[in-house]
């Protein structure tokens, strides 16, 4: 926390004032897709994910670039699971518009 500004803790409160994320995380619990349905994937996909996220362990994003073709990692920062908050994100946000000003090959 004292590494956020003022700004980046705001935008947490409204965040969690305006959503409920238990939905979400109750039906993620019980979701799984198997690995064929990931290699089937023939688009680029950008894999955004943090070590320091408590939610979902970091295997995830490495099993998803195992098995996703042309999958690339955007490791975000000490933000774990709210990669778009903190100081981390204008790096993740250019490489973001980086990957999807990509053209096809």
């Amino acid at each position: 926390m004292r590494q956020l500004s003022k700004s980046d803790i705001t935008k947490l409160c409204c965040f969690y004032q305006g959503h409920s994320s238990r939905q979400g995380a109750l039906n993620d619990g019980v979701h799984t897709v198997g690995s064929e349905l990931l290699e089937a994937i023939r688009q680029p996909v950008l894999v955004i994910h943090s070590r320091e996220d408590n939610s979902v362990p970091f295997a995830h994003a490495e099993w998803s670039l195992k098995h996703i073709p042309h999958a690339e990692l955007c490791e975000a920062g000490f933000t774990g699971h709210f990669f778009w908050i903190g100081p981390d994100f204008p790096s993740i946000s250019q490489r973001m518009i980086a990957f999807l000003q990509k053209k096809p090959q």
